[in-house]
């Protein structure tokens, strides 16, 4: 696994976290988040202002 990543527990689910260079609408700046993705969902947090977006994967 990279060394980059890193898993963390919730709802007894893991997910892998991994910090990615984004663009923040808040910021209105590129600025590092912790992207936390698992089978059901993607959440991108700003590690600058912790605006906080989730994504729910659609498998349809």
């Amino acid at each position: 696994m990279n060394d980059m990543r890193k898993k963390t527990k919730k709802d007894a689910e893991i997910m892998i976290e991994i910090p990615r260079t984004l663009y923040c609408e808040q910021c209105q700046k590129e600025t590092e988040h912790m992207v936390r993705e698992d089978a059901l969902e993607i959440e991108y947090t700003c590690t600058v202002c912790n605006k906080h977006d989730d994504i729910v994967k659609s498998f349809f």
